[in-house]
């Protein structure tokens, strides 16, 4: 009866220990979940700062890309404005051209007006 006594208290011991271990290793476990919360934590963290500067330099990029729109739009109208001119700046010329010929054309007249003139004149005289 003793010798079953004193194996029931060993198992009970044997039992303890095998709890005491299982409550290390738990422990155990338990920290080294709380120190991946943290070790996430901090990477969320991270990440987040990260996310923020990536919104950041995307509304830059953003500001810059309209400001390259407008600038283009802007040297577009640049364009058209001195394609404008110059077909202005053509038919100026054009004209010109037109009026230099009329204008020979008349002296040509004149010339001939005068000569005639000069001739009644001398008939007449």
């Amino acid at each position: 009866q003793l010798k079953r006594k004193y194996c029931e208290i060993e198992k009970d011991k044997l039992k303890e220990n095998q709890l005491k271990e299982k409550i290390i290793v738990l422990e155990e476990l338990n920290f080294r979940q709380k120190e991946e919360k943290l070790r996430l934590k901090e990477n969320s963290s991270r990440i987040q700062n990260d996310v923020w500067k990536l919104m950041e330099k995307n509304s830059q990029l953003k500001r810059k890309y309209c400001e390259i729109e407008k600038d283009k739009l802007k040297e577009n109208q640049l364009k058209e404005k001195i394609i404008v001119l110059e077909e202005l700046n053509f038919r100026q010329k054009e004209e010109k051209l037109r009026l230099k010929e009329n204008s020979s054309r008349i002296q040509n007249d004149v010339w001939k007006l005068m000569e005639k003139n000069s001739q009644l004149k001398r008939k007449y005289c």
